[in-house]
């Protein structure tokens, strides 16, 4: 039922898998899958078969994989909760980034190596900057992963939420630069987006986000520099004083990793 709400045109071409794999207490299972070409698509449930661990929110944090034995790009959507049985669904789709590859053989494996369950958000809330204290003057630093010159990464100035700290403020090529820190962003999903708002409420969102480093390269310096986010506002300096700062804020409170391993045939697929 829900693959036909999800995706009406192509629910019968779905074939029953139900095999499933356990670790940490949490049973993950591919319910149903088709593989036509060089895409494929599962829906993939998730339980708590020993606690109360998990909620609606539960989220893979992009760890799932289809092991193609090619680059392919996916998206995850959840399109269910049993409150009943606290079993979240969700359909997993990738793609092959060459159209010519096609999935092949007669069996295929999914993996899962993490869950994020717990979430919170924090909405509209006023971050009390005072914008008579930007220097006129800021440090910089060329970003290659963005193509753009970013504040270089300072102390933090003002903790806004737990987990959540400004640590530079400057205009920067003609765009007022805000530093966010989020230390724990690669453990526990911590993101915000911050935006203005002027005299009469109207919303500006941020031009830019801008990002650097990454994770998982074995150098800590370049995995903390990922911690940092820069937001650029298309805002005069004589205009500042119109506009106040706020932010959405989200976080998880609980991250469960394992390996999470499910291997099913191929043969009457779509």
């Amino acid at each position: 039922a829900l693959l036909y709400y999800v995706l009406p045109e192509a629910a019968q071409f779905f074939k029953p898998v139900q095999k499933s794999s356990l670790d940490q207490g949490i049973e993950v299972k591919v319910e149903s899958a088709y593989i036509h070409g060089a895409e494929a698509e599962a829906v993939v449930s998730v339980r708590d078969v020993t606690g109360n661990r998990l909620d609606e929110s539960i989220d893979f944090d992009d760890s799932y994989d289809f092991l193609t034995g090619f680059d392919s790009f996916g998206t995850c959507s959840q399109i269910g909760y049993d409150e009943a049985t606290k079993t979240a669904t969700f359909l997993i789709q990738t793609s092959s980034m060459d159209e010519r590859n096609v999935i092949a053989g007669e069996k295929i494996t999914m993996t899962f190596q993490t869950l994020l369950t717990g979430k919170t958000e924090t909405l509209g809330l006023p971050i009390p900057l005072d914008w008579s204290t930007i220097p006129e003057t800021v440090k910089t630093e060329y970003s290659d992963q963005d193509n753009a010159e970013v504040l270089v990464q300072g102390e933090s100035i003002l903790e806004v939420l737990d987990g959540f700290s400004v640590t530079g403020i400057g205009y920067v090529d003609g765009k007022l630069h805000i530093q966010l820190y989020t230390p724990q962003r690669h453990i526990l999903s911590d993101h915000a987006f911050l935006y203005m708002l002027d005299e009469q409420g109207n919303r500006t969102e941020a031009a830019d986000m801008l990002y650097r480093g990454c994770y998982n390269v074995g150098d800590a310096a370049v995995e903390r520099s990922a911690d940092y986010v820069e937001y650029a506002f298309d805002i005069p300096q004589s205009e500042l004083a119109h506009y106040k700062l706020y932010g959405e804020f989200y976080s998880y409170k609980t991250r469960i990793d394992g390996k999470w391993s499910v291997t099913f045939p191929l043969e009457n697929q779509g």
